[in-house]
């Protein structure tokens, strides 16, 4: 599972070590000695200045560091990329580095940085854009931007990190999609409720006959579920959540429902194929249970890519459940 936190006082040591790599020197070319990372690190960790310095961990444990900011927020940075290409009010930018050189080769950078990317949407609701320069050189950090679905978009001369650089770049940048996905407030339960209309909606969604506003903010709330709007140009048009074991080392998506008067648009198989890039930050093998009467949603989550599990499976993962459930698999997760 891949996970995030903003870095602290603690955490510098470990920043000092990795920033000392002779492959992390080479492209940060950042002083090392412990007075330095308090210098460079201490504002963003204390809260002094707007960017956010984020210690990146995979079940647990740190593996690299992202900066994450408002381009906006350090003019000089802004202006010398504005003179290569069209920065909008609001951009993004990152920065990253993998620092437990066990991680490199296994495809970790393409996705920290995908993983920022989707949260940045939800993180920074009015960014119209994420924007990335890169040392024309630094070929293993452009690609990982390539492979992350970025788009090199400019050329052009900036001041290196490191002095042995020429000053030429290459400029990567993604656009806030027209439909995303972000964390779900309560705000939204009463309209998520209503979507569905008769009782046998509601059997067939959640396998109950009656939902209200208050049942949808517990679900969202509960410990082991993280729940998710889908949004369209910034109306909620969707709802799911992740439900994730980590006992099993399994997860799932559970209550998937879109807004009655917008479906026929392929907005299910989004937000399928949106929770699925979710889940699967957590555990590789990502399950759905489907009410057998439900044909449509079977249909919408077959068109997403999931297939059925082994008829031995199925019937072992609905031993004590209310209903024989269809249940469909992402990964291979069944020998």
């Amino acid at each position: 599972m891949i996970t995030w936190r903003r870095v602290v006082e603690q955490d510098f040591p470990l920043l000092g070590r990795w920033l000392a790599e002779p492959r992390v020197q080479r492209w940060w070319c950042h002083e090392t000695s412990p007075e330095a990372v308090a210098r460079d690190f201490g504002p963003a960790a204390r809260g002094e200045e707007p960017g956010e310095d984020l210690l990146v961990s995979v079940d647990g444990e740190p593996v690299g560091l992202v900066q994450r900011c408002r381009l906006a927020d350090y003019p000089e940075d802004l202006e010398e990329l504005a003179g290569i290409v069209p920065v909008p009010d609001g951009a993004v930018s990152l920065d990253y580095l993998i620092g437990d050189p066990a991680r490199l080769g296994v495809g970790l950078g393409p996705r920290m940085i995908r993983a920022l990317v989707e949260a940045s949407w939800s993180d920074y609701p009015d960014a119209p854009a994420i924007i990335i320069p890169v040392s024309a050189a630094n070929r293993a950090s452009w690609r990982a931007l390539e492979k992350a679905g970025l788009v090199r978009v400019a050329e052009g001369e900036m001041e290196p990190d490191n002095p042995i650089d020429d000053r030429a770049h290459v400029v990567y940048r993604v656009d806030r999609p027209a439909v995303t996905l972000t964390g779900f407030g309560p705000a939204d339960s009463g309209t998520v409720a209503g979507w569905a209309r008769t009782p046998a909606e509601a059997r067939l969604w959640c396998s109950r006959e009656t939902v209200v506003a208050a049942d949808v903010t517990a679900w969202s709330a509960a410990g082991d579920v993280s729940a998710y709007a889908l949004r369209e140009a910034g109306a909620l048009v969707g709802y799911g959540e992740v439900w994730v074991d980590d006992e099993e080392r399994e997860a799932e998506l559970a209550r998937l429902i879109v807004d009655p008067d917008r479906r026929g648009r392929g907005l299910g198989r989004t937000l399928v194929r949106l929770l699925l890039e979710r889940a699967r930050l957590a555990y590789p093998d990502v399950f759905l249970r489907v009410h057998p009467a439900n044909a449509a949603a079977l249909r919408c989550y077959v068109a997403a890519g999931l297939r059925r599990v082994p008829p031995g499976a199925e019937a072992a993962f609905n031993a004590g459940q209310p209903v024989p459930y269809v249940w469909l698999v992402d990964a291979v997760a069944i020998s």
